[in-house]
């Protein structure tokens, strides 16, 4: 007998959110999962009726989804059994903080897989979780919604997202949105495509910043054009680039999140 899917959310984004710390009424447990080219993410949170939310749990789990499959717009059978075990391992926590909604997204390994919808309907099937699998423009968007609640960017600025099928770019003006795009130059994909020596051949370092050159030329006229002084960094690897700038340059009293890094 299949499983009941238990997803019944259908909002793609959630409102502006906060935390006052003052009681409120019935909250809606909620789990939202990010299944990325690298890592699937989950976030339990409690969503109140008037917008805020308090974060219960979190799990994150490497599954590497893309790997040997990027270039060929695939997923392997491996990936799909590592993407099938961390869901079923999310789905427990999930069940165990008693979870009534689930939002689940699908990014760059899973939308441009030829077998992407299959594996979707698989894990309907075998877990009851529904997920929607959303464009690179639509992932642009929610990207920009996250970052502009958690950081203060005064000035125009480029949020870049770096995943691993994918790379979103974001221009904030405070106009607004002026471009936004997503590229296919993941870490994972570019990995694939040029890498083969570790450490890294000087030839195959030269071909990966010339595609890299070409790639990004529209993102560095958009910047450019509108002004761009500061870059926000989201994601798991900006995160680690930056802990390697701080390790040598930073402020080991402040975390990675409370310091501004000079190009």
């Amino acid at each position: 007998m299949p499983a009941v899917p238990r997803e019944h959310a259908a909002c793609l984004l959630l409102p502006e959110i906060h935390d006052d710390g003052e009681a409120k009424p019935s909250p809606a447990r909620v789990c939202v999962i990010d299944l990325g080219t690298n890592s699937f993410h989950a976030v339990i949170f409690d969503a109140y009726p008037n917008g805020t939310f308090r974060v219960v749990d979190r799990m994150k789990e490497r599954v590497r989804l893309g790997k040997r499959g990027l270039l060929a717009g695939v997923l392997p059978d491996d990936a799909m059994e590592r993407g099938m075990r961390a869901l079923r391992r999310i789905d427990l926590l999930a069940r165990g903080w008693g979870v009534q909604e689930y939002l689940a997204f699908a990014t760059s390994a899973i939308r441009e897989a030829k077998n992407g919808g299959a594996f979707i309907e698989r894990v309907r099937e075998e877990i009851g979780l529904r997920i929607r699998a959303i464009s690179g423009e639509h992932e642009a968007r929610l990207i920009y919604e996250g970052v502009c609640r958690a950081v203060d960017m005064p000035v125009p600025s480029l949020i870049v997202e770096i995943g691993g099928g994918s790379v979103e770019f974001i221009v904030k003006t405070r106009e607004g949105v002026p471009f936004a795009t997503s590229l296919k130059v993941g870490a994972a994909r570019m990995t694939e495509q040029f890498v083969t020596t570790d450490p890294l051949s000087a030839e195959e370092e030269r071909a990966l910043r010339a595609h890299y050159r070409d790639e990004l030329t529209p993102i560095i006229e958009a910047a450019r054009q509108h002004g761009v002084e500061m870059t926000v960094g989201s994601s798991g690897t900006a995160k680690s680039l930056a802990r390697v700038y701080l390790d040598r340059c930073g402020d080991p009293t402040r975390s990675v999140y409370q310091q501004d890094l000079d190009a």
